[in-house]
């Protein structure tokens, strides 16, 4: 993670507090949110007339968790290309 990043914690707090984010982080482009306890993606594509899921996706941090669930989905997948398993992962997950 780059210093000028916040941490996931970091993030989650300001979004909570109703604070915006610093201008030097990557993730500001992103508008993220607060929703349920989860950041989503912010911003114009929430007025989309979309299902809940696909207008406010997940922002995954860099983690094991991600790690993760990269490879089971590589696996489920039965370990079809990169850019189906990226496509697959895009409609629910902002990575």
């Amino acid at each position: 993670m780059l210093r000028n990043e916040l941490s996931q914690k970091t993030l989650h707090d300001r979004l909570q507090a109703g604070k915006t984010i610093k201008k030097g982080c990557k993730l500001r482009a992103l508008s993220p949110i607060l929703k349920d306890g989860v950041i989503r993606v912010g911003g114009r594509v929430s007025q989309a007339n979309l299902p809940r899921a696909t207008n406010n996706l997940v922002i995954l941090h860099p983690d094991n968790f991600t790690t993760l669930l990269v490879r089971h989905s590589h696996q489920m997948s039965l370990h079809f290309g990169v850019d189906h398993l990226l496509s697959s992962l895009k409609t629910k997950f902002c990575i």
